[in-house]
């Protein structure tokens, strides 16, 4: 990631983190706390606004004045000093955008001197197309940008393979219980699983995983082609964006490395998420695995143009 591009963000997002301390300090962690948690439909901002005047101080002496929009806040911090943000999936507050950072760069000319305002769109673009910065919840509503190191992936190493098929088994037999048998289950994802058999099929791919702390949270695998062979995300870690997160890290890299369509064969759990994100059904057909049907779709979109 581009170094200047780093700095500035990383200055943005502490004066966010300054900003929201004195909201804390004014408002009550009672009030606050009410975001913790929420889920990507941002419904524990608007119970948090809903017990806040829209606009107000947060200091007797008028210093520190704030706003409400959406769902973002402003706050002044100085006479001519403004931090504006919104929050992100889960209430996250570590997003941004070109707007907020050309914004936050207007009013400290410091920070010009290591990034001017109109190198601000190039860099950010050339982010983008590394990888190095990710909007992983677009299709959930939050269209902001994020470090992609700050989200917890990185590309998959071999003493991985015990997590990622534990993570593997325990998403078949816990999150697809609701669509398939026992037996298919069991068919599915034999307990206890094999490792050498999924040694040698990752090797033929390329593979992202997603963490949280020691924990493997999720992986995907992928070819350079563009066909998505694999996606599971533990189910301590469901509905958390983690799917999200993955898929839109791994439709970036395809982007960049020029293919022209996305590809997966989907089961009944993964159809819905993969229409969330553009996928069409293409086809059906059944297969079997060890001696028990299944149905899966094929789904098929056009990658994004490269940023």
């Amino acid at each position: 990631m581009n170094e200047a591009l780093k700095t500035v963000v990383r200055a943005f997002q502490a004066e966010v983190q300054r900003a929201w301390a004195l909201f804390r300090q004014y408002k009550g962690s009672d009030v606050t706390d009410l975001l913790q948690g929420h889920s990507g439909h941002f419904g524990g901002w608007f119970r948090m606004r809903s017990r806040v005047d829209p606009c107000g101080y947060l200091d007797a002496d008028g210093k520190h004045r704030y706003w409400f929009h959406g769902i973002g806040l402003c706050v002044q911090l100085a006479p001519k000093l403004h931090i504006d943000w919104d929050v992100g999936h889960g209430g996250r507050m570590d997003g941004f955008d070109d707007w907020r950072l050309r914004k936050f760069l207007a009013e400290r000319p410091e920070f010009q001197r290591i990034l001017p305002l109109d190198s601000l769109g190039e860099v950010l673009h050339a982010a983008v197309r590394d990888g190095s910065i990710v909007s992983p919840w677009s299709a959930q509503g939050d269209s902001l940008s994020y470090i992609a190191d700050d989200l917890g992936t990185r590309p998959y190493a071999a003493e991985d393979l015990p997590a990622l098929v534990a993570v593997f088994t325990a998403s078949v037999h816990e999150l697809a219980a609701r669509f398939y048998t026992p037996q298919q289950l069991d068919a599915w994802a034999p307990q206890p699983p094999k490792l050498a058999p999924w040694h040698d099929r990752l090797r033929s791919l390329q593979a992202i995983v997603a963490t949280h702390g020691k924990d493997l949270t999720g992986f995907i695998s992928y070819t350079p082609n563009g066909h998505i062979e694999l996606l599971y995300t533990s189910p301590a870690h469901a509905r958390r964006g983690v799917a999200s997160l993955l898929y839109s890290c791994v439709e970036r890299r395809l982007a960049s490395l020029g293919a022209i369509y996305i590809s997966t064969a989907a089961s009944l759990m993964a159809r819905p998420f993969f229409e969330r994100f553009g996928f069409a059904v293409t086809g059906e057909d059944t297969v079997l695995l060890r001696d028990h049907a299944f149905r899966r779709y094929t789904m098929r979109k056009k990658a994004p143009r490269a940023a």
